[in-house]
């Protein structure tokens, strides 16, 4: 009983981990992963890239 419980308890943990990285892998695209985004999804990736720059030239 109590194996199952930390088993169970490693898998979500496992998943966790899992989503974490996908989350920091989605900030930063590689040139295979732009090729397969959608338009919508790379109009909204450049939107933020020009948005991110026009606050640096600003600050």
């Amino acid at each position: 009983m109590y194996y199952e419980r930390y088993y169970a308890g490693d898998i979500a943990a496992k998943n966790r981990e899992i989503s974490r990285l996908t989350k920091e892998n989605r900030k930063y695209p590689t040139p295979g992963s732009l090729a397969l985004m959608s338009l919508w999804t790379r109009k909204r990736l450049a939107i933020k890239e020009l948005r991110s720059q026009i606050q640096q030239k600003d600050s």
